[in-house]
């Protein structure tokens, strides 16, 4: 009896932890299980003083899949307590079995939401928290170092939290593949756009906006980018000509994002551009979820000059007769000087 009882209780162990190894994998959640069902697919985590909300694609620990990194920052009003991030939006839905298929050569992605130490109203919009933020990103990617993917790592945000996400990764470029930026509070600098010069950029505006003014942010902020990116094919405009989605402020856009862009009301004036000019019209392969997914670090445009070993000495570069007077000039100097001259080619030329 005391053996029965013995089996019984490590079958009931194994399978408890069977179901917490699960429960930390990938659910395969439709999105029409709706937003709840969604959100418990998402996990509670700390690091150095920042909280956050995670999701995690991997699907068990045979996963050996290299998955993109999506980190968004809040905004105003939106981080009281470690789950107001996804209350105040639509993200959830992000972790959906249809959205993930969306991220392009992975199938998934990971989805990072911290909430600011500084509560809801100060948000990202100051700069106390950076180096924290850089801290959980590089615990994240020790933590899971078999499934991230460190050359697809973008980070985006809405209000003071797109403020924040440009900021960021004006400050370290390298680490970004991309950012989102959905009406950052203040736009994108010239300093900012210069330090982002090749990092893909998309902002979404909205031209009523009453708080993220489009007029002395929004627009700025867009021209500076147009005005100094690298990669104006890679960077997008998103403006919502008539209102902004769902509150009096005509300002958040982070809902529409959320639905990738996709599926928009028709009286929105929705409209996408790239840094060139031109429009572009969204579907499900180049939407906002597709497009993070296919910006990679690796795909930066290199500006090394070619190094010009060639030798501009007239004993080379000049014609015939100056070539030869070069010679004997060097033929005296090789005599009379005590001290030598080496140029590129190797010759002493005195």
């Amino acid at each position: 009896m005391k053996k029965l009882t013995a089996i019984f209780l490590c079958m009931l162990l194994l399978a408890s932890t069977v179901s917490i190894v699960f429960t930390s994998s990938a659910l395969n959640v439709s999105i029409n299980a709706g937003l709840s069902s969604l959100k418990n697919q998402w996990v509670k985590d700390k690091s150095n003083g920042i909280e956050y909300m995670y999701y995690s694609p991997v699907k068990g620990s045979y996963d050996t899949t290299k998955y993109p990194v999506v980190i968004i920052l809040h905004g105003k009003f939106s981080g009281d307590y470690n789950g107001h991030q996804l209350d105040g939006s639509d993200f959830a839905k992000w972790s959906s079995t249809e959205y993930q298929a969306r991220f392009k050569n992975a199938g998934g992605a990971f989805i990072i939401m911290p909430i600011s130490p500084g509560g809801a109203v100060s948000g990202w919009g100051t700069n106390y928290y950076d180096d924290q933020l850089f801290d959980l990103i590089d615990g994240f990617s020790a933590k899971y170092s078999k499934n991230v993917d460190n050359s697809r790592v973008s980070i985006g945000g809405w209000c003071v939290g797109g403020e924040g996400a440009v900021r960021i990764a004006a400050k370290q470029p390298e680490r970004f593949s991309a950012v989102l930026a959905m009406v950052p509070y203040n736009g994108i600098s010239k300093s900012e756009a210069k330090a982002l010069a090749d990092t893909p950029i998309w902002i979404v505006l909205s031209k009523n906006d009453t708080l993220s003014i489009y007029g002395t942010m929004g627009k700025p902020g867009w021209n500076n980018v147009k005005d100094n990116t690298n990669v104006p094919e890679k960077c997008r405009a998103t403006v919502f000509e008539k209102y902004g989605y769902y509150d009096a402020f005509n300002h958040a856009v982070q809902y529409g994002v959320a639905n990738d862009l996709l599926n928009q009301p028709s009286d929105s004036g929705m409209k996408t551009t790239d840094a060139k000019g031109n429009s572009i019209t969204l579907n499900e392969n180049n939407a906002v979820i597709s497009w993070l997914s296919q910006q990679s670090l690796n795909d930066r445009p290199s500006h090394d000059e070619p190094e010009d070993n060639s030798c501009k000495c007239d004993c080379h570069s000049g014609n015939g007769f100056t070539r030869f007077i070069w010679k004997i000039k060097v033929f005296f100097w090789k005599i009379f000087s005590q001290s030598k001259r080496v140029c590129a080619c190797g010759a002493n030329h005195w």
